[in-house]
């Protein structure tokens, strides 16, 4: 039998994570100037600057799954919640660090 209070803690703690990584997604993306996608069509249109923002995404990729970082179908791995708290925490404080040098 299922405890349910721990099955309602999970639900809100899975739901927590899942809005913060959206939020870490949704940040990178205005740093890359769009969405993954896009960037994926302006490389192949001859970007050489989105090209290299998507080998950047495959090297991500290939970091995260290499390390464990990726959740599955059975709940978030180990270190994922770590590692999105701190991709948020670093992407901002650089953004707040180069808002003065583009302006």
């Amino acid at each position: 039998m299922i405890n349910k209070e721990v099955s309602i803690q999970r639900f809100f703690k899975l739901k927590t994570l899942i809005i913060l990584a959206g939020l870490l997604i949704g940040v990178l993306a205005t740093f890359l100037g769009g969405c993954p996608l896009r960037q994926l069509v302006l490389s192949g249109e001859g970007d050489t600057d989105a090209a290299v923002t998507v080998l950047g995404l495959f090297a991500g990729a290939a970091f995260a799954h290499n390390f464990g970082l990726t959740s599955t179908a059975g709940g978030p791995s180990e270190f994922g919640p770590l590692a999105v708290i701190l991709g948020l925490v670093i992407t901002i404080c650089l953004g707040l660090l180069m808002r003065g040098r583009l302006t």
